[in-house]
């Protein structure tokens, strides 16, 4: 067995492994997908509401919504409370105050002095669990998410985390695929190496 040969299947082989490691590690296996849903208190379809007015704390409120917050760990892990860098929350702000909120019992949820934001963390994020958080506001509210601060984890704003479950699972697959594979290879290149070795000293005919 010629040595250059040896040497290119190895150096190949290296090049292959380093590739997949190199992949792996750059899709961290603990994902969280941030999600808003807006929906109106009575449907635009509805008909017959016409003589209903909506109040809080005495206020009429003009045109209420719904604002459903989802937090939810869509990889293959779940995100210990260990993973919010310095125990810095996930926050969400919105242009509308938010007038109440409903849901998130027991874990540590809360709305800012001024009503314009939401604050969720640090907590455990069980995977495929969701934390979810109904808020109500009066009017269209523009929300957006500052970049969560989570060590070693990928964040993603999506409009339906059931979608990105299943997206984490192709990904898992694949995940086992290349790591079967890295398997496979430096078990080639191992087996490349003593039969070289092997040939050179004799022990096996060439």
């Amino acid at each position: 067995m010629d040595s250059g040969v040896v040497f290119g299947v190895v150096v190949a082989i290296i090049g292959v492994v380093v590739a997949i490691v190199a992949f792996l590690h750059q899709n961290p296996r603990r994902h969280v997908a941030l999600s808003t849903k807006e929906t109106k208190f009575i449907s635009e379809e509805a008909d017959g509401f016409d003589g209903i007015t909506i109040s809080h704390a005495g206020q009429e409120v003009k045109d209420p919504r719904f604002i459903d917050v989802s937090v939810q760990a869509t990889g293959m892990f779940d995100v210990p409370s260990d993973r919010f860098d310095s125990a810095n929350p996930m926050v969400m702000k919105c242009e509308t105050p938010i007038l109440a909120h409903a849901g998130g019992e027991g874990e540590p949820v809360k709305i800012s002095e001024d009503r314009k934001s939401i604050a969720i963390g640090p907590m455990l994020l069980k995977k495929g669990v969701p934390t979810t958080v109904r808020l109500l506001v009066d009017g269209s509210a523009l929300c957006s998410w500052e970049e969560p601060k989570l060590i070693d984890t990928k964040f993603q704003i999506v409009s339906d985390a059931t979608k990105e479950i299943q997206s984490q699972r192709a990904r898992k697959r694949l995940r086992l695929l290349l790591t079967v594979l890295m398997v496979e290879l430096v078990v080639l290149g191992l087996l490349t190496i003593a039969t070289f070795f092997l040939v050179s000293s004799g022990a096996i005919d060439r």
